[in-house]
């Protein structure tokens, strides 16, 4: 049991550790080290086919196996998806496409922490002005923003958003999600 607790324990410091590492400003090495290890992360300890029976003769090979499964560490949780969507407007262009790469791959469903019609729009507000930039990191990180919002909320969830221009010149968007069903 001891073991137990200390192989959880030491996965639970290695995602925080690699989720720490996730913020504006990370020198390119270090972002994408973390980036790529995360990835690496999910794809061992949440298979795509999480719920599919485990197979007897691949035991030692499935991670939900394992005594430490699953993680008390939640690798899909709103801390992740904010570092995540703070990385978009990282200086590098690897880093931005794999920080969308794994937004995007968040389970389907509003994404932790941009829950609501007002967190959306918020989100997509704050990157509007962003697409007029000079900046290549800034006008891509604005498109990489719109691109999730609209495959995420819009394709996924069926909210409408409605970009415009509000007083004085100033871009805003109008976000609605459509009523729960009875």
């Amino acid at each position: 049991q001891h073991v137990v607790a200390a192989c959880r324990s030491w996965l639970d410091w290695y995602a925080s550790l690699l989720v720490g590492s996730l913020y504006p400003g990370a020198p390119y090495e270090r972002a994408m080290l973390a980036l790529e290890l995360y990835a690496s992360l999910l794809e061992v300890w949440e298979p795509a086919d999480a719920s599919a029976a485990i197979n007897p003769a691949d035991a030692s090979e499935d991670p939900r196996a394992s005594l430490a499964y699953p993680l008390t560490y939640d690798l899909r949780g709103g801390a992740v998806a904010a570092r995540l969507l703070r990385l978009l407007m990282a200086d590098f262009d690897a880093v931005r496409a794999a920080a969308y790469e794994l937004l995007r791959a968040f389970p389907p469903g509003p994404l932790p922490g941009v829950e609501s019609p007002a967190a959306l729009g918020a989100l997509v507000g704050w990157a509007l002005p962003l697409l007029q930039s000079a900046r290549v990191h800034e006008s891509d990180a604005a498109a990489f923003v719109l691109r999730l919002a609209f495959q995420r909320y819009v394709l996924g969830l069926r909210w409408t958003v409605v970009l415009g221009g509000g007083g004085g010149g100033a871009l805003r968007a109008d976000v609605d999600a459509p009523a729960a069903a009875p």
